[in-house]
């Protein structure tokens, strides 16, 4: 008896840490998110108020963002100091393709990313910030979109997980 109430603990632990760990994806895309939004503030900032080379703006925007941005930025800042021939646009795609481990990003959230290397580096300044202010726009509906799904789906995959896990236990034992 002790001991089917021992296993029976373990299987609605396990089921609900994975209902737990799949719901917590949903807030960390929107954390993500958030991060990259202020990620593109912190550029946009940089670029008006400063006169500094592209790589520079790229390495200072990098100390002041999460971990998964800063690889991001890190990365197209070392391939253009390198001198290896890339545009910014290739140096951009590059390192976004080099951090293709990021699981919190979604096709659309690539795309936009990518389109915003293709405004950066190539005309004046105020162009630049007009590419930017479009690329965080939609990033924003992005956000906004994740924060309905987090809101929706997070309690939906706990209680998922918790009642698997019950379900489990009824039907074994």
């Amino acid at each position: 008896m002790l001991f089917k109430i021992c296993i029976s603990a373990v299987i609605i632990g396990c089921t609900s840490s994975l209902g737990i760990i799949y719901a917590n994806t949903f807030v960390e895309r929107t954390r993500f998110l958030a991060n990259l939004i202020y990620a593109l503030q912190i550029l946009e900032t940089e670029i008006v108020y400063t006169n500094t080379p592209l790589p520079e703006v790229l390495i200072k925007t990098a100390n002041k963002t999460s971990s998964e941005i800063t690889r991001i930025f890190e990365n197209t800042a070392n391939i253009l100091l390198r001198k290896e021939g890339y545009i910014f646009s290739e140096a951009w795609k590059k390192a976004i393709d080099e951090s293709n481990n990021i699981k919190k990003i979604n096709q659309e959230d690539k795309e936009l990313l990518i389109s915003l290397g293709n405004g950066l580096g190539i005309s004046n300044t105020q162009d630049q910030i007009k590419h930017i202010d479009l690329v965080r726009a939609g990033i924003k509906r992005n956000y906004e979109s994740s924060l309905i799904s987090q809101k929706k789906n997070t309690r939906l995959y706990k209680n998922l997980g918790l009642l698997l896990g019950l379900t489990i236990v009824v039907i074994f034992f």
